[in-house]
């Protein structure tokens, strides 16, 4: 799939690319160009996999191997030449990410787990001009998971059970992505966006029931106990 899609005129070997930011917004987009995740609080972080080792890489390209040893450990089956982008977070005793926990694990000592989103390189190959919805699927193929490393999948609600659900969670917001976005490293062109909970216009679905409003809580809840 990859031979034949990836043009040589991108490939390139693996490395640190500046991360694709998130448009601030006040109201998510809506319909089916859209998909949505969970905005976790933590570290913005790269896995890059070089020559049998991987290595972790904060947004400013610091290099957080040897604070948290144990999610390279848990990546080693990532293949040679890859980079994965993802989020770095503690958990609290609700299974919620906790900055403060974060910021002070050497003396709280949570659970500690990498949520890859997207993959850049593979193989040496850049995959930033392929579609997103194609660097999922190939994410879901090449990157082992454990307790330690969950994959942050798309939530298949409407943008307005999510925002419910954030709301009556404490969660931090919501992350859409238009499918067939490119990765843009280093822009904020609009084709990925956040909404914090605390700047969201609306809250409730219009026309819901509230057994249907409860049905898709717990089915997101269940979610994000598996990775999102």
């Amino acid at each position: 799939m990859l031979d034949s899609r990836m043009p040589e005129s991108i490939k390139s070997g693996a490395h640190f690319l500046e991360p694709m930011e998130c448009l601030d917004v006040t109201k998510l987009p809506k319909g089916p160009l859209w998909s949505y995740e969970l905005k976790l609080d933590g570290y913005r972080m790269q896995a890059i996999s070089r020559a049998g080792k991987v290595g972790l890489r904060s947004r400013r390209k610091s290099s957080y191997t040897l604070n948290f040893p144990q999610i390279p450990l848990a990546l080693q089956g990532l293949p040679n030449g890859t980079v994965l982008d993802g989020e770095l977070a503690a958990l609290d005793l609700h299974g919620r990410p906790s900055m403060s926990l974060l910021q002070n694990h050497q003396t709280t000592h949570p659970p500690i787990v990498y949520f890859p989103f997207d993959v850049l390189f593979h193989l040496d190959r850049n995959l930033t001009r392929l579609p997103l919805s194609e660097r999922r699927k190939i994410l879901r193929d090449i990157c082992p998971t454990s307790d330690m490393v969950i994959l942050s999948e798309v939530i298949h609600m409407d943008a307005d059970g999510i925002l419910e659900f954030v709301r009556e969670n404490s969660h931090e917001g919501v992350v859409a992505k238009r499918n067939e976005s490119y990765y843009e490293a280093g822009r904020r062109s609009g084709a990925w966006r956040k909404l914090r909970s605390s700047l969201a216009d609306v809250w409730r679905p219009s026309g819901s029931k509230p057994m249907e409003a409860s049905n898709r809580c717990s089915e997101l809840s269940t979610s994000i106990k598996r990775g999102y």
